[in-house]
């Protein structure tokens, strides 16, 4: 068997695959390639395995994001009811003032989280 046959079998098995960039395109890959300090043969094939992975890798992270809003709002009800005892209990404040303070101060909706009074 040739070298150059050996070569063939070996890139075919490794999926060696090839393509043109225009010169704008190429100095765009060159640039952000020696930005990051690797090579543009490293960061395009990273850009087309990205691509290719990225409808699941999206939906994935999707699925993990409304997993985190779940255990978020779970997290800030336990917290509701706690700190509602912890009034009632320590500091023999009325139920009613306990729950109207919860509501006002923890129940707010999260886009209101960041406003300030």
């Amino acid at each position: 068997m040739s070298l150059t046959t050996q070569r063939t079998r070996r890139k075919s098995r490794l999926g060696v695959i090839g393509f043109r960039l225009t010169c704008e395109e190429a100095q765009e890959l060159n640039s952000r390639a020696s930005a990051l300090g690797i090579s543009a043969h490293l960061l395009a094939r990273s850009y087309v395995t990205s691509a290719l992975r990225g409808e699941d890798a999206a939906k994935e992270n999707g699925e993990q994001l409304e997993e985190l809003r779940r255990e978020l709002a779970a997290t800030r009800e336990d917290l509701a009811l706690a700190t509602e005892a912890l009034l009632q209990r320590r500091s023999a404040t009325e139920p009613e003032k306990a729950a109207k303070w919860v509501k006002e101060n923890l129940n707010l909706p999260i886009d209101e989280l960041d406003e300030s009074p």
